[in-house]
């Protein structure tokens, strides 16, 4: 199933993005647009002071900001300052990912609700329009009493009896529609929850990614926001599984 452009994930405030496109030639403008940029291992044992953001300091979660006393602390690694900005980073995406895809879900919910209330609608009306026809056939039928007014009786009848069938064709319509619905809906219950264990999956797959191009300290591995997002999934995919055969190997 295809996801719909509406459905990717927004820019935030703070840098974190999900599928922005990108072109080669983009200038960094920001230095906060990639987890990566928050990757860097320090040259020197100074502290490096985190920038706390608007979003970083909203969210209601573990992923609270580093205090900035901690970095002061004299005597504090290079690696254990980049591990926990690492983590913090990555804590705070996935927190932004779940809200994002929580608030797609929510609107999907009142929008499916919305169209069976409107059904539901639909067939009461319809039936009271039935019922009103059945009410006005037997008044018809009472007031013919010539030959004349029995033949147009009959004649109002025979509309009359068109005008149900067509409405209860109508009502079997309506309820394979109702049907056809909750179908969808538990189809699309289905997808949504299959997309949800795929993202968390591949997040889980490029956070060690990133983890480990930090601890390896590549040159260039800071700027690949400047990447295209197409280009930028297929290095992750390939430097995985690159990982993983070489992790099988050493076994």
């Amino acid at each position: 199933m295809n996801i719909p452009e509406d459905s990717l994930m927004p820019e935030y405030g703070d840098g974190i993005h999900g599928l922005r496109p990108f072109t080669p030639t983009e200038p960094e403008t920001d230095s906060g647009r990639s987890l990566v940029n928050h990757i860097r291992v320090p040259e020197h044992q100074q502290p490096i002071p985190q920038k706390r953001t608007r979003l970083s300091a909203g969210l209601n979660s573990d992923c609270s900001t580093p205090p900035e006393e901690s970095f002061g602390l004299q005597g504090a690694s290079a690696d254990e300052e980049a591990s926990r900005v690492v983590s913090f980073n990555l804590c705070l995406h996935d927190r932004v990912t779940d809200l994002y895809y929580q608030s797609q879900e929510t609107s999907y919910r009142i929008s499916t609700k919305r169209n069976i209330q409107a059904l539901d609608e639909r067939i009461v009306n319809t039936k009271n329009l039935m019922e009103l026809c059945s009410n006005e056939l037997i008044e018809k039928q009472h007031g013919a009493y010539s030959a004349r007014e029995l033949e147009d009786a009959r004649r109002r009848q025979d509309e009359a009896k068109q005008s149900l069938q067509a409405l209860r064709d109508g009502i079997e319509d309506d309820r394979k529609i109702y049907t056809e619905t909750l179908e969808r809906i538990e189809i699309f219950k289905e997808t949504i929850q299959d997309f949800k264990q795929t993202i968390t999956k591949y997040a889980k797959e490029r956070r060690a990614l990133y983890a480990k191009l930090a601890i390896l300290n590549i040159p260039g591995c800071q700027n690949l926001d400047v990447v295209p997002t197409e280009t930028l999934d297929v290095f992750c995919s390939s430097a995985i599984e690159v990982l993983k055969s070489v992790e099988r190997g050493c076994d």
